[in-house]
């Protein structure tokens, strides 16, 4: 039966909420739930009993795909109407990260929010909106409603952060909910005369022009294997957004190929496999999920979108990863006591170093090699010694970092510049973890690496229930709190102080 996922011999209920019903804020993308068995006959028995209201959500999705109503695209009109909060001040945009919103719809946005979550249809908007919801069509108000979430993230975004991707991303996904705009947004402008292009010769061209390491071209050559092998040597011309999302969702079902038992397997006997044998500890690790997305982006939206006109909008826009994140174990307190124990006890710097800092700071890899590298900042008014990071892996990674007082204890403040390889990082780790006897994996089966350092970090933030946005801003998770490049007015040292006192230094093991 297509709703049930085998796990570790027991059975599961697993129903993706339908497209059209992904735009609406408070449904999740993904119903999963145990059937507590390892019957697949009583699982079929209990899933039987809940076909009706999965046919229902179905149904539901069917005729919400067809509501149309003139108040959304008018919604629509007036929200995306950025004049005014381009023009805001950055003054103001600070202030306002620290205390919210900028307008009377930001301002809304929680209201609105409870009033759909207790069904819809209720929260008045003639104080917010000049365009007003149908209130004889609940249907159509609740819709309302949820678009008008949607674009307040549009403008969240576009107010605090400018015109980036995720904005992009934010706003094709408000669309969805307006069928007129949909509709011209999905077309292809295909027209049977034009020549095929097929997905060889495309990829033939893409590849000409790119100066990639041997590497990275042995990684994306998989990638377009992958995508050979699962659609064939097609017309790139026919290859919708559908598409490219459902192969994202089959690639995050492959297995790991760099141990056994599926260590050098061919791309076509992987594919053959069923995704229900395949243990979860064995799944490609979500680094890699993300390296065929962006090949994905590059190719299609970049390559044959933008610079070959292949497609009248780009089709790898709005989608997203969704694969669990969370695939690195956690080391124990005890296990976190033995490696700063071993630490200290190193003579070689890069190898003291890159363990402390892992430690105390939550930072990645890549964010660790270059505080070794680049060295540490010191506000002259608070006197607070912090690492700074002026761009990283997303936009979120530019932030400061306060030193925690171990580390100073330790000597970090006498460090001279390190320059090192991540490679080398990674396989000390491997000796440190031996060397300790410290297991492979965690009590989740998840492995235990370097990386694992900064779930702990997380996790140790979160059991100290340290709010969520300081923890968003210390790791480069989330928006910065209006953190600027320099650090000399009130707003920027209240808040390298707030990191400083309120996240770093309540760390210990």
């Amino acid at each position: 039966m297509q709703y049930i996922q085998q796990r570790n011999h027991q059975y599961y209920l697993r129903f993706k909420t339908p497209q059209s019903l992904k735009c609406y804020s408070v449904l999740p993308l993904e119903i999963t739930k145990t059937l507590h068995t390892d019957s697949y006959t009583e699982a079929c028995v209990k899933i039987a009993s809940k076909l009706h209201i999965i046919n229902r959500i179905k149904s539901m999705s069917h005729n919400i795909s067809t509501i149309s109503s003139p108040e959304l695209l008018a919604l629509y009109k007036e929200l995306t109407d950025f004049k005014e909060i381009d023009s805001a001040s950055s003054a103001y945009r600070s202030s306002c990260a620290e205390y919210g919103g900028y307008d009377a719809y930001s301002h809304s946005e929680t209201d609105v929010r409870h009033d759909l979550q207790d069904g819809g249809g209720r929260f008045d908007f003639s104080d917010v909106t000049v365009v007003q919801p149908n209130r004889d069509n609940i249907t159509n108000y609740r819709t309302f409603e949820s678009l008008f979430l949607k674009l307040v993230d549009v403008r969240d975004e576009r107010f605090f952060h400018g015109h980036t991707e995720t904005f992009d991303n934010l706003l094709s996904q408000a669309t969805k909910l307006i069928p007129e705009l949909n509709e011209k947004a999905i077309s292809t402008n295909i027209t049977p005369s034009e020549k095929p292009y097929l997905l060889s010769e495309a990829w033939s061209d893409f590849k000409k022009h790119k100066n990639w390491t041997p590497t990275r071209n042995a990684n994306n050559e998989r990638f377009y294997e992958f995508m050979l092998c699962l659609w064939g040597d097609i017309n790139v011309r026919t290859i919708t957004k559908q598409n490219l999302r459902q192969s994202l969702s089959r690639y995050c079902q492959l297995p790991k190929t760099n141990a056994k038992p599926y260590y050098q397997w061919s791309m076509t006997k992987l594919m053959s496999l069923k995704p229900e044998d395949i243990k979860e500890t064995q799944l490609i690790k979500a680094s890699t999920a993300e390296g065929y997305l962006k090949i994905l982006q590059s190719f299609f939206n970049a390559f044959l979108y933008k610079e070959n006109d292949i497609y009248s909008t780009p089709p790898a826009d709005g989608i997203s990863l969704e694969i669990d994140e969370c695939r690195y174990g956690c080391y124990t307190d005890n296990e976190i006591q033995k490696i700063e124990k071993l630490a200290l006890q190193i003579d070689e710097p890069w190898k003291k170093w890159s363990l402390l800092l892992a430690i105390y700071t939550g930072a990645r890899l890549s964010e660790i090699i270059k505080f070794l590298n680049d060295g540490y900042k010191t506000d002259d008014t608070t006197g607070i010694n912090y690492f700074y990071l002026e761009a990283g892996k997303t936009k979120h990674a530019k932030r400061p970092i306060p030193i925690h007082n171990k580390l100073i204890e330790y000597g970090i403040l006498e460090l001279n510049s390190i320059n090192l390889k991540s490679s080398n990082i990674s396989r000390f780790m491997k000796e440190v973890r031996n060397e300790l006897n410290i297991p492979k994996q965690d009590d989740n089966n998840y492995d235990k690496v370097f990386h694992s350092f900064r779930h702990t970090f997380i996790t140790k933030c979160l059991d100290l229930n340290i709010p969520t946005p300081l923890i968003q801003t210390i790791v480069g998770h989330s928006k910065n709190l209006g953190i600027t490049d320099t650090y000399n007015h009130s707003d920027s040292l209240k808040q390298l102080k707030q990191l400083n006192e309120e996240v770093i230094q309540k760390i210990t093991f």
